[in-house]
């Protein structure tokens, strides 16, 4: 009778331990995540309020280091993994419209000007959506 009872209280601490420890790694892997990504994005942020062509090519420069941090960042669920490797796709596909928008005020042509604004409008609801997402996966169920 004590062995049977010792083996269900081990069974239950190891189920417990077991749900519990995919909890942890999530909650560790998008603390760390974020703390990376937030940084990144606070440097661009200050980076891009000079609005010069030079500063948009630094916020090209800096998007696509972030891309690479991120893969190569170890993750332990593929749903990290899988939302990783979008950010990052995400990040390196911003670079192209910041040096087109870098080039148009180069140019001095507000038509062009206002279309890579635009495009850049575009990327950043882009941004938005996957930050809501990765909000989403963060988040303790």
């Amino acid at each position: 009778m004590t062995s049977d009872r010792t083996l269900r209280i081990c069974l239950l601490v190891f189920a417990l331990a077991a749900t519990g420890c995919g909890v942890f790694k999530k909650t560790r892997e998008c603390n760390r995540l974020a703390l990376q990504v937030n940084q990144e994005l606070d440097h661009i942020e200050e980076r891009a309020k000079a609005k010069t062509p030079a500063a948009y090519r630094g916020v090209a420069a800096s998007y696509q280091r972030l891309a690479k941090q991120l893969r190569s960042q170890p993750l332990a669920t593929p749903a990290g993994v899988q939302l990783t490797e979008e950010y990052a796709a995400f990040f390196e596909a911003v670079s192209p419209p910041l040096e087109l928008h870098a080039q148009a005020l180069e140019g001095k042509d507000p038509n062009r000007i206002a279309e890579t604004k635009r495009g850049l409008e575009h990327v950043t609801r882009q941004q938005k959506n996957l930050q809501n997402r990765f909000e989403l996966f963060c988040r303790p169920r």
